[in-house]
């Protein structure tokens, strides 16, 4: 048989053997040895439950489970405090008296009355034998009250019909201008609220230079049988303990409901 029909046969079994090795290997047979390393390695971190190679900060990354039974969750390390919802965080919480620590009263007379959570009381000077504003003053100081503080017309005119139609006196309240004429001051904190008499031709405070001045504390008006004089609820300065002899104290509290959380602790 002539040698180049012989060649025909081996050519074709060497091309066979390597389409058969080609498909064998699953890719080209030009891989570099680089890429056909790269290869492996990729299968053998599939094995081991590991992702690829990051290339880009140079290590692996691992996704496997790395808890174990001696781990805790969040908020329950040792030590950590734990935390309440808050409806537990509103049980827990202390509500304090708003009555402990204020002063009772130890000399309050039967009558006392009650407006917007205020208290108060009239007192008459000279059953205690009191002859000065700075007296009456430090007495209602040391009751845990204050002379009365008149802060709007609501409240005068509650303590003016008190006066008139429950106890039928005036008295004198906590406005004096007795440290610098003219400069009307309360003894204990502060009003913007005034309502001076301006009947007829009078103009209060006048200080009563008409009858010799020396007038520097506040009073209410009232009639006391003298024409001319209003009873409506304004304002007159008058010497201390000259037309009255009563007072009036006042608590920033009721007392009522803070005599009946004291006796309950």
């Amino acid at each position: 048989m002539p040698a180049a029909l012989i060649a025909v046969p081996v050519v074709l079994v060497v091309l066979i053997g390597l389409l058969g090795f080609r498909a064998l290997s699953g890719g080209s047979s030009d891989k570099s040895p680089e890429a056909a390393a790269a290869a492996n390695t990729a299968a053998e971190t599939e094995v081991k439950g590991e992702d690829e190679p990051d290339s880009a900060a140079g290590m692996t990354v691992t996704t496997s489970d790395t808890s174990s039974e001696n781990d805790v969750t969040p908020g329950e390390e040792a030590g950590a405090d734990t935390v309440l919802s808050a409806e537990e965080a509103a049980d827990d919480t202390v509500q304090e008296d708003p009555y402990k620590d204020v002063i009772l009263p130890q000399s309050l007379p039967d009558e006392f009355y009650l407006f917007k959570d205020h208290t108060y009381a009239f007192y008459d000077a000279s059953r205690y034998g009191f002859t000065t504003y700075t007296q009456v003053a430090d007495f209602c100081r040391q009751q845990g009250g204050h002379l009365a503080v008149i802060n709007n017309a609501a409240e005068n005119t509650y303590l003016f019909e008190l006066l008139r139609d429950v106890s039928g006196i005036t008295a004198f309240f906590g406005y004096s201008d007795e440290d610098e004429e003219g400069e009307w001051q309360w003894a204990d904190g502060d009003s913007s609220y005034t309502n001076w008499t301006t009947y007829g031709d009078w103009n209060l405070p006048d200080n009563g230079e008409e009858w010799g001045g020396d007038e520097d504390y506040a009073e209410f008006n009232y009639e006391r049988g003298k024409p001319g004089i209003p009873s409506d609820g304004t304002w007159n300065d008058a010497p201390f303990m000259d037309n009255t002899t009563h007072f009036i104290c006042e608590w920033d509290f009721d007392v009522k409901k803070a005599q009946e959380a004291h006796s309950s602790q």
